[in-house]
């Protein structure tokens, strides 16, 4: 498993396209997601904070105002 840390939305998008593993993101700081979140096929990802509790907050929202993401065929996200 590939182990990042992240401290902004561009930051995230490239932890995301950067392992070939499953990946585990910790946020590190306060951001706002401005665009869609793509989770590569048959990666599992999971995203906590730091003992911070940082917040995400949604730049990017769908028709339930919830935060705009896609899973490929396989990808999880946690």
């Amino acid at each position: 498993m590939a182990n990042f840390n992240v401290s902004s939305f561009t930051e995230l998008q490239t932890a995301l396209a950067s392992s070939d593993t499953d990946i585990h993101i910790t946020i590190t700081a306060d951001f706002s997601i401005t665009s869609q979140i793509q989770i590569p096929a048959g990666k599992s990802v999971s995203i906590t904070s730091d003992s911070t509790k940082h917040r995400l907050s949604r730049g990017v929202t769908d028709e339930n105002n919830k935060i705009k993401k896609t899973l490929a065929d396989g990808g999880m996200l946690w």
